[in-house]
């Protein structure tokens, strides 16, 4: 496939990214194949067309969240019917009242629990991660290996890649994507996803009010929960009283805290989230 967008001249000659990524694919292919954390975005729809290309074998996985926008469940099931369906134990409405506390951009046990289990006897894990992504993205690297559990490495085979070079390749081979694109969202995921900003974060809750409702009901159960724990000292534990309180604070008081106490990159993580646990390969 050669298109002038995916074709950069260096001094070496010529870089063509897609033969590139194929290349990467077909070299580091492991043995029982790789295992691709397929988000149903438009990266992931890349590595997938890139591995189909490559002639590699995988497995695509996507990782059901629970929270999960319908109209990308719904596009995922009608043109990528061999992705797995992965489904979790418990739901986000049962793990907020077990964890305490909401998840936030520092404490993402949703990701240990949701997107970090699955992909049985496959080690070696595609992802859609690129480095125009974000400042700390624009650190990583194109093979990394976990941190967390050292026996998965990770392989992104469009890191490199910019914006424009993904919706180049997609449309050049004609592949259809999620409509919410078409709606304007730049990045599809998790409805009310903490690493998001206020704005966006409550544009999507809008949207689906009966999730906007569950996480309501979610943060009034775990309330129930800390005043059980705490009991007497419960009004000392926090300044939370109400399920309003804790939306207000999880949609704009954790933003504001983050914004003037953390530096991007150098947030501490929870618990092994793999998509940032990770070190460059030996």
């Amino acid at each position: 496939m050669r298109n002038m967008a995916l074709v950069e001249l260096t001094l070496d000659g010529e870089r063509n990214k897609v033969d590139e990524a194929i290349v990467d694919l077909r070299r580091m292919q492991p043995l029982g194949g790789y295992c691709l954390k397929f988000s149903g975005g438009k990266d992931s729809q890349a590595i997938y067309h890139l591995s189909k290309m490559a002639g590699v074998e995988f497995r695509a996985q996507y990782d059901v969240t629970t929270v999960d926008p319908p109209e990308l469940i719904e596009f995922i099931r009608e043109n990528y019917a061999d992705v797995v369906f992965n489904y979790p134990e418990t739901t986000m409405w049962k793990l907020i009242p077990k964890k305490r506390i909401p998840p936030t951009r520092v404490i993402r046990y949703c990701c240990d629990v949701f997107k970090e289990k699955g992909c049985p006897n496959m080690n070696m894990i595609l992802t859609g991660v690129r480095w125009k992504e974000s400042r700390r993205r624009g650190k990583r690297h194109k093979v990394e290996i976990c941190q967390a559990y050292k026996k998965k490495t990770f392989l992104h085979p469009v890191i490199s890649w910019e914006e424009s070079d993904v919706w180049e390749f997609l449309n050049g081979i004609r592949s259809k994507h999620c409509c919410l694109y078409d709606e304007g969202w730049s990045r599809i995921g998790c409805v009310g996803c903490p690493m998001a900003n206020s704005e966006v974060r409550e544009r999507e809750l809008n949207r689906y009010p009966k999730i906007r409702d569950a996480y309501w009901r979610a943060f009034g159960r775990m309330l129930e929960e800390i005043k059980r724990e705490k009991a007497y000292a419960f009004e000392e534990f926090t300044k939370w009283k109400s399920p309003d309180d804790v939306m207000e604070w999880w949609l704009h008081g954790t933003e504001q805290f983050y914004d003037k106490h953390f530096i991007d990159g150098q947030q501490y993580l929870f618990n092994g989230d793999y998509y940032e646990h990770y070190e460059l390969e030996a």
